[in-house]
């Protein structure tokens, strides 16, 4: 049994929500001299670029909800597959910049009634 699109769309909204919550608070400097939340936050980018791309493979449309959700699966990619060269700059980045839109999105589509979700 696979499990349901709004299973998953959770898992990736908690992801975002433990990433916001770790980071808070700190600057670049604090987040590239800890390894250990390095890796949490690596983590948690993996479970959220992986959640959408098993929605996008069940769920027609998807890309409406989550318009950049292309960029989450790339960079659950990028992070899995050259764990050796990751830009932690980047990830910053994504953590302070794209981050709350997405949980934005996720939040509407769980929340939304009518939402499609299996």
């Amino acid at each position: 049994m696979t499990r349901s699109i709004e299973q998953r769309l959770r898992d990736a909204r908690i992801a975002a929500d433990m990433i916001a919550e770790a980071v808070e608070d700190m600057t670049f400097d604090d987040y590239l001299v800890d390894a250990w939340l390095r890796a949490g936050v690596e983590r948690q980018l993996e479970i959220i670029g992986e959640a959408p791309n098993s929605v996008r493979r069940t769920l027609a449309g998807a890309e409406t909800h989550i318009p950049r959700i292309h960029e989450w699966i790339a960079l659950r990619h990028l992070i899995a597959h050259t764990y050796d060269a990751i830009d932690h700059r980047i990830i910053w980045d994504t953590c302070c910049r794209d981050l709350p839109e997405l949980q934005e999105q996720l939040n509407a589509i769980l929340n939304d009634p009518d939402a499609p979700l299996g």
